[in-house]
């Protein structure tokens, strides 16, 4: 049974993908359904049928991982195939023309209203006892009531007023940050191996209150992290060399280095958590001293914001 020919909106869909096709190659498919839809034609059921027939195919762009901390998400594209073209080249050349604009109309000219005799002898009486009341002499104002004495502050001790001292409240930690953005932070770190923590949620919303993009806070976790590590690691004397520590994070730093190639994270910004990372890794008699100094920051210090892979942890028994 032969398949039945296309019907009107469906060449015109089909013309059209062409056409925008030869100019810019896979098409998004939101942009063509405003485009088409715009002309006044029907989208989806004619999609439908070209992609049933072999003549358009959509191709999913799925984003550098990267990038998905910043909300990148797939794209579905359209274009047509080898068949498509074949048979939507010639209509393509005859395709529907975007519609032209619609001249606004000049303005018209301000109409010049005349006030009728009458309603003009009644607006002068209103005016008239309008500027009798502004002339009448103001109601002297009330006198205000006078303020209730503010109750003294205590000053006594506790123990002289009875009762138990309460706690101290705890520093405010910043406004959370999109959880959108969080859970590409959470992903992107799931990807190198890190697994975010509560204390890394804080950090990350910590540095972007503070003005810092996602790429940055992305940094300041994995340098904490590794930071951590490396305390952990002097607080139990072990060598941090036969971990592989060292491996792992060029590892790391050379994904991260991809944020800093597409312009999403600052050259300085990269420049000075590397400098502070790599410093912590090598085996020098000042090392103790700057990981106190890094750790020493009252959000990153706190607990490690990133869990590092088992195999680079060390148990107790070790």
């Amino acid at each position: 049974m032969a398949e039945k020919p296309l019907n009107r909106a469906e060449q015109d869909v089909l013309a059209v993908l062409c056409q925008r096709h030869a100019q810019q190659g896979p098409v998004d498919r939101a942009a063509l359904s405003v485009e088409v839809r715009g002309r006044g034609l029907e989208f989806g059921r004619a999609l439908g049928r070209l992609i049933a027939l072999g003549l358009a195919e959509e191709i999913t762009r799925k984003p550098f991982f990267l990038f998905r901390l910043f909300g990148a998400r797939a794209v579905v594209l359209l274009r047509p195939t080898a068949a498509g073209l074949a048979q939507g080249q010639p209509q393509a050349e005859h395709a529907i023309p975007p519609e032209a604009p619609t001249e606004t109309p000049a303005e018209k000219p301000a109409e010049t209203h005349v006030q009728p005799p009458a309603a003009a002898a009644m607006d002068q009486p209103a005016a008239d006892q309008n500027a009798a009341v502004e002339a009448a002499p103001a109601q002297p104002a009330k006198a205000k009531a006078k303020p209730k004495p503010r109750p003294r502050p205590i000053t006594a001790f506790t123990e002289d007023l009875g009762g138990a001292p309460l706690p101290l409240a705890a520093p405010a930690l910043p406004a959370s940050v999109d959880p959108a953005l969080l859970a590409g932070l959470r992903e992107t770190l799931s990807v190198m191996g890190l697994d975010l923590t509560p204390a890394g949620e804080a950090l990350a919303a910590n540095r972007i209150a503070k003005g810092a993009s996602a790429a940055e806070a992305l940094s300041q976790v994995v340098l904490f992290a590794f930071g951590h590590a490396v305390s952990q690691d002097l607080y139990r004397g072990g060598p941090v060399a036969d971990l592989g520590l060292r491996d792992y994070a060029g590892e790391v730093l050379r994904e991260v280095a991809k944020l800093r190639d597409a312009g999403e994270l600052p050259s300085a910004a990269y420049d000075r958590d590397t400098q502070q990372l790599w410093a912590l890794l090598n085996d020098s008699p000042d090392r103790a001293a700057q990981v106190r100094a890094l750790l020493a920051d009252p959000v990153g210090g706190a607990a490690p914001p990133a869990v590092l892979p088992e195999e680079l942890r060390r148990s107790d028994e070790d």
